[in-house]
């Protein structure tokens, strides 16, 4: 098992067109979660715990490695803190909730955690 914890920008949540709250205003309305990836390993089966609600468009994306490194791979949300929605970084810009509303710390949050994770995975 691996915790790693992640590093992210500050909280910037939009709001009207290009206006976004401020850190210290997000932080004292949400609170500062923890961010971090876990790997747990049972067996043939892996699991990768993200703290965000994350996009399942990711997923196809790691099974070249995980069928190199023969394991079946789960990749869950919600796992200890909450940071948002982690979307692919192409769509940061389309007025959707889950791209425009919730995406706290984007952009290209998407490129970071498949980045991270893809090392997880090639460790465990």
């Amino acid at each position: 098992m691996f915790t790693l914890p992640l590093g992210l920008r500050e909280p910037h949540p939009r709001v009207i067109g290009n206006w976004r709250v401020r850190p210290w205003l997000f932080y004292a309305i949400y609170g500062d979660y923890p961010s971090d990836l876990k790997a747990l390993r049972i067996g043939q089966t892996v699991l990768l715990g993200t703290p965000c609600d994350f996009s399942g468009e990711f997923v196809a994306d790691f099974k070249p490695l995980a069928t190199q490194k023969g394991v079946n791979l789960m990749i869950t949300s919600f796992d200890g803190g909450y940071i948002g929605y982690v979307t692919p970084d192409a769509y940061y810009n389309r007025p959707t909730y889950e791209t425009r509303d919730m995406n706290w710390f984007g952009p290209y949050n998407g490129a970071y955690f498949e980045e991270m994770m893809m090392g997880l995975l090639k460790k465990i």
